[in-house]
């Protein structure tokens, strides 16, 4: 969101969204090697979705763009958003011993019960 909300920002300010960005990509790469230490069937996901996520810090640092105090170019959410699935869908795997479904049993039936994951 905040690559998102910095790509439409034209203003003073931009050199210190960008830093922000960049931050929080430092966070999550840091959150990711966590991750990977803690369940080894992780690390090689957490690690690209940590590496998408710095790819879009460094695009919010592109010195042209900060001295234009405007985005030159819009950013690509491509990979940052193919890594995400493939993350979400190992970390279920490692979870619970199976492939994650994008389905909810509950919604496809239209019961009222709590939505649960089909097996």
């Amino acid at each position: 969101m905040l690559v998102e909300n910095f790509y439409e920002y034209n203003g003073e300010e931009k050199k210190a969204r960008a830093w922000e960005i960049r931050r929080r990509a430092g966070k999550i790469r840091s959150q990711a090697d966590q991750v990977g230490l803690m369940l080894f069937s992780l690390d090689v996901s957490a690690g690209e979705l940590a590496d998408a996520a710095g790819s879009l810090a460094a695009w919010a640092a592109d010195p042209e763009s900060l001295k234009l105090k405007t985005s030159t170019h819009s950013p690509d959410f491509e990979e940052f958003d193919k890594c995400v699935r493939q993350f979400k869908a190992a970390a279920m795997t490692a979870l619970y011993q199976r492939p994650a479904r994008s389905r909810w049993r509950s919604l496809r039936r239209g019961s009222r019960r709590q939505p649960e994951l089909l097996n």
